[in-house]
């Protein structure tokens, strides 16, 4: 794959929705929803609380969600330089 195009953001981009999407299903399996969003709103009103901003559930978990997929992108934009441009 090209260096200079930026396809291999595009690529990182492409499997960290779809990483993320799979990742969602074995957390259903691993623990309750209603689990995830008491730990989600629990850790949403302390970051408020700290910054001192109003909390919004479905902030959060949007939040939480664009974080993810940050996390991942670079994941997988770190291994695929690490591994082709050394």
């Amino acid at each position: 794959m090209p260096h200079k195009t930026g396809a291999s953001h595009a690529i990182a981009a492409l499997a960290a929705m779809v990483s993320a999407s799979y990742l969602k299903d074995v957390l259903k399996h691993l623990v309750s929803a209603r689990d995830l969003v008491a730990y989600a709103n629990v850790a949403g009103v302390h970051l408020a609380d700290r910054i001192g901003a109003a909390s919004v559930m479905d902030t959060v978990a949007g939040g939480a969600a664009a974080v993810l997929l940050v996390f991942l992108t670079f994941v997988w934009g770190w291994a695929y330089h690490h591994s082709v441009i050394g």
